[in-house]
């Protein structure tokens, strides 16, 4: 063999092994004491056994800790600085089930791995986000790593003085400073006997709801309404919700709140009189009121007509519908459960009644789970008693 034959031959042995040693340190992380390795874009749990610091079994947003875990710890912490902030990725699956809270399993496990790193690291320089990531076969059967890891420079910090209104991630709970009384005052010097108060509650689909109500959003318009009703009455306050998809929280308090007055008969709701029933349009369908503890709808010409138009697009196409019912709160859980099925079938009967194919309608109740407004008040009240018409 002559010398170029064998120099061609020690660089190709030489190229594979480089490569046998990035593929089983550098990905792998196999070569003993690199697991968790620091990437250009952060710090990665990319173990795909038990024995790895941090894994998670298929469908499940809790964390396997390993012997190794205290250490790699400690190895992502002296990347912390008072300068920067620690994004957490969960991955997750099309495949996998979600049983948890939150929009999706890789926010869940993110939240999990946040709450192990709190003692170390003040929870509101961690943030959390998602990644859909391809179904691997392993996955199904053993321990995989679910989360990454990267730091971030903090953004320039925003002034909190001169917003009135401010929120925390996850809390309705409103934080107003020492400008809020001002505004109060003002805003109900404006509030004319022909004008209503619409307050909007913004929410993001990675924030956990733990309040009764349907939304965060909601949740937050309602304690702003209870801000709101010493000066404004509760009469003249609406309430509803915005959901701001596929953003996280901002670092520390930030504006969750959309107030604005309108004309009383120009808003996004209507302003519902007891025993008088009325179509209200929603994002994915309508809204029909109904009066206290009544499975009747109110004798109203457009809600027939509006019924009477819906049959006909269905009995012409193959649109599908779900009919929720809905109630206040007064009496108990059950029969209020069981009047919100009654409402919602009263509809269902007037539609296929009208012509509608009964296999495209589909019903159920939500009870007193559900309320839009404040039960508190006979206006709230009446607006939570409500069949939900939905468009799939």
């Amino acid at each position: 063999m002559n010398a170029r034959a064998l120099t061609i031959l020690a660089l190709l042995l030489l190229w594979l092994a480089g490569c046998w040693y990035w593929y089983t340190c550098k990905i792998k992380g196999l070569c003993g004491g690199n697991k968790g390795t620091t990437h250009q874009s952060g710090i990665s749990s990319n173990s795909s056994t038990e024995s790895g610091p941090l894994v998670f079994n298929w469908s499940s947003a809790k964390p396997n800790t390993g012997k190794e875990f205290q250490q790699y710890q400690s190895t992502l912490m002296k990347s912390a600085t008072d300068d920067n902030l620690l994004e957490i990725t969960g991955w997750y699956t099309e495949q996998e089930t979600n049983t948890s809270k939150l929009a999706n399993l890789g926010l869940a496990r993110a939240e999990e791995v946040k709450k192990l790193l709190s003692s170390k690291m003040d929870p509101s320089r961690i943030r959390i986000t998602s990644k859909q990531v391809p179904t691997r076969e392993h996955m199904r059967k053993d321990p995989f790593a679910g989360i990454e890891f990267k730091f971030m420079d903090k953004p320039a910090e925003r002034s909190a003085v001169n917003r009135p209104i401010m929120f925390a991630c996850n809390s309705a709970k409103p934080v107003t400073n020492a400008k809020f009384e001002s505004y109060k005052n003002r805003v109900s010097g404006e509030l004319k006997n022909d004008k209503k108060l619409l307050i909007t509650g913004i929410y993001r689909e990675s924030e956990t709801n733990d309040t009764k109500y349907e939304n965060l959003g909601i949740a937050r318009a309602m304690e702003m309404k209870k801000v709101f009703t010493p000066k404004v009455k509760g009469s003249l306050i609406e309430t509803s919700s915005r959901m701001l998809e596929g953003q996280s929280c901002p670092d520390g308090m930030f504006e969750s709140v959309d107030i604005k007055m309108t004309a009383l008969d120009g808003g996004q709701a209507p302003v519902v009189q007891q025993g008088k029933a009325k179509v209200q349009q929603i994002k994915d369908g309508v809204r029909i009121y109904f009066a206290s503890n009544s499975t009747q709808k109110a004798v109203d010409a457009s809600i027939d007509k509006y019924l009477a138009e819906l049959a006909n697009e269905m009995k012409a196409g193959s649109r599908k519908i779900q009919i929720v019912g809905h109630t206040d709160d007064r009496g108990e859980a059950a029969p209020n459960k069981a009047l919100g099925m009654k409402r919602a079938n009263q509809v269902r009967n007037i539609l296929v009644k009208k012509g509608a194919p009964a296999r495209l309608i589909t019903v159920e109740s939500k009870g007193e789970d559900a309320p839009i407004a404040d039960n508190n008040t006979d206006a709230g009240r009446q607006q939570n008693r409500r069949v939900e018409i939905l468009f799939k």
